[in-house]
């Protein structure tokens, strides 16, 4: 009898645990050979997406009510906004390079261009 209440409560933990938290997205990989094919319209709308996902990453990690009825749930979601936002980051960071390299801060020599959002130049 008391092996099937152990035996009970390890799979119901085990179905709880596996079910819990949310999975953050992220738009792809923070390389693609691709990506230094893109025009420099391309880049700022991959790198709005890239942005986009970061705050969605970001929202992840804030503890609500959930997350305190059910703290290991929280545990796999932040996990999973960290990784998301460390993608995102080397993501937006790549872009940026091939951004600078391409030009696109001023594609008509001296005539001053407004750089994108989070574009450090």
């Amino acid at each position: 009898m008391m092996k099937n209440i152990m035996l009970s409560t390890c799979v119901c933990l085990a179905l709880l645990t596996a079910c819990g938290g949310r999975d953050s997205y992220t738009s792809s990989s923070p390389w693609k050979e691709t990506d230094k094919h893109l025009s420099c319209d391309q880049l700022l709308l991959e790198m709005n997406d890239a942005r986009h996902w970061s705050a969605e990453a970001q929202k992840n990690k804030s503890f609500g009510l959930g997350d305190a009825l059910w703290p290991v749930g929280y545990i796999h979601t932040s996990n999973s906004a960290d990784e998301a936002l460390e993608q995102t980051g080397s993501r937006l960071q790549h872009l940026n390079n091939i951004y600078k390299i391409k030009g696109c801060a001023k594609p008509y020599g001296d005539t001053p261009v407004p750089a994108p959002m989070g574009v450090v130049q």
